[in-house]
């Protein structure tokens, strides 16, 4: 196994456990530590070894806290929440990233879109008064196509909630504007940040917003 391969596994037995344990147990640092708890989650959570992952990431927040892991740490817990359906702990999950992010600002995410597409989507109107904060911390700075779709999308289901329907009708037809996009703008990566595989009920509301 190569140096890098020992946190990088897709595969979760005993034996893969007891040898990463002794592996981090050698590492140097709370830094580095978390970090490959960190990433070792990651990997787990894609393999769909959610809980696997949410062990080693309570084992990070226990143990190893390093403030420059921590926003993305309660990220990925969130998406594992999400994973198996806990709503209400991927929110808990959520709002500790964005206090983690705010503690140390040179770690910064896509939770500023992240937590707001998640009320939209699952219509948590109760959670609507939180959006503003979120988006107002990523600046509402877009890059590529998928970015300007998910946050007109916000934008769109907020103000339909709001009862502006100009506002809901135009950001509506930007984000599917940009869903339809085939080119990132960027020569280099032209296919990078494109919207692939959108949610239909998503596509379906916003043309009905849209008026198409």
């Amino acid at each position: 196994m190569s140096n890098d391969d020992w946190y990088r596994r897709t595969t979760w037995t005993e034996a893969d456990s007891t040898a990463f344990q002794a592996r981090l147990k050698r590492s140097r640092g709370t830094y580095h530590k978390a970090q490959y708890l960190r990433i070792q989650a990651h990997y787990l959570a894609n393999a769909k070894l959610a809980q696997d992952a949410v062990e080693l990431l309570d084992q990070l927040f226990a143990d190893f806290p390093d403030p420059s892991q921590l926003a993305q740490a309660h990220l990925q817990y969130a998406e594992c929440m999400l994973a198996s359906d806990r709503i209400d702990d991927a929110i808990t999950s959520y709002r500790l990233a964005f206090d983690a992010e705010q503690a140390y600002p040179n770690s910064r995410s896509q939770l500023w879109l992240d937590f707001p597409w998640l009320i939209v989507t699952r219509c948590l109107t109760d959670l609507f008064p939180e959006i503003d904060a979120y988006l107002d911390w990523g600046d509402r700075a877009i890059t590529f196509p998928v970015e300007e779709f998910r946050l007109n999308t916000i934008l769109a289901f907020v103000a339909d909630e709001s009862g502006n329907a100009e506002s809901a009708r135009s950001h509506a037809r930007t984000a599917l504007t940009a869903a339809a996009k085939e080119h990132s703008g960027f020569v280099r990566h032209p296919t990078v940040g494109l919207v692939s595989n959108p949610d239909m009920t998503v596509l379906d509301r916003l043309q009905g917003l849209a008026g198409v």
